[in-house]
C-alpha cells in the first residue's frame, strides 16, 4: 500500500457543536489544541445619537465553528492525529462531509471562494457619523405604511426614526416613521 504525503495547504472545515451553549467551550478547547480557529459573527448597525455604531448581533452560523486544518492523511499521520484530537473535544458533534462508500466518511473542505465570503464580511466595530438624509423643512413621500403615497415635510430626526408633518384634515400633524419608509420627494 502507497502512503500518500500528508497535503501542505490548510483547509477551512465546517465543525458541528452541541448547541448554541457549548459553542464557547468547543472554541476554548479547539484553540487550546492549536488548530487555527474562525468563529463569524454577525454585525448590525445601530443609530445612538448622531453616531453609527457597529454592534456585535451573535453568532453568523450557530452552532458551527469554522477550523483550518489539513485534510486526513494516512493513519499515523500528524494530520490524521490532529483530526482524532479535534473529534475528542466535548461538544463536537462532527465535521461536516459525506460518506465516500462502505460506510467511510470523509470531511469535506469548505471551497476557497465561499470561505473568503464569509471572512470578508466580519469587521471591528466602529463609530462614524450618521448621514443626515434629509434637511428641515424638505418635502419628502411616504412610501409605506397607513400612509404610503402621502406628501409631508421633513421636521427632526427622532432616536431611531424621523418626524414628518403631513397635512390632514386641513391642519398640519406630526407622524413618526422609520427613515427607510420615507423618500425625498
Amino acid at each position: 500500500m502507497i502512503l500518500k504525503p500528508e497535503p501542505k495547504r490548510r483547509r477551512w472545515y465546517a465543525v458541528r457543536c452541541e448547541s448554541l451553549r457549548s459553542m464557547e467551550k468547543v472554541e476554548k478547547e479547539i484553540k487550546r489544541l492549536g488548530i487555527p480557529l474562525f468563529v463569524p459573527r454577525a454585525f448590525r448597525e445601530e443609530k445612538r445619537g448622531q453616531w453609527l455604531v457597529t454592534v456585535d448581533d451573535g453568532y453568523l452560523f450557530p452552532p458551527y465553528v469554522f477550523v483550518a486544518m489539513r485534510a486526513p492523511g494516512p493513519w499515523k499521520s500528524q494530520a490524521s492525529i490532529l483530526w482524532g484530537q479535534l473529534y475528542d473535544v466535548r461538544g463536537v458533534v462532527k465535521v461536516m462531509g459525506n460518506y465516500i462508500g462502505e460506510g467511510v466518511y470523509r470531511p469535506m473542505p469548505i471551497r476557497h471562494q465561499e470561505m473568503r465570503k464569509i471572512r470578508t464580511k466580519q469587521r471591528a466595530g466602529e463609530r462614524k457619523m450618521a448621514p443626515e438624509r434629509f434637511k428641515e423643512g424638505q418635502k419628502v413621500k411616504i412610501l409605506s405604511g397607513a400612509f404610503e403615497g402621502f406628501d409631508g415635510i421633513f421636521d427632526k430626526p427622532v432616536k431611531e426614526r424621523v418626524s414628518i408633518l403631513v397635512s390632514l384634515f386641513g391642519r398640519q400633524s406630526a407622524l413618526e416613521l422609520d427613515e427607510n419608509d420615507v423618500r425625498a420627494a
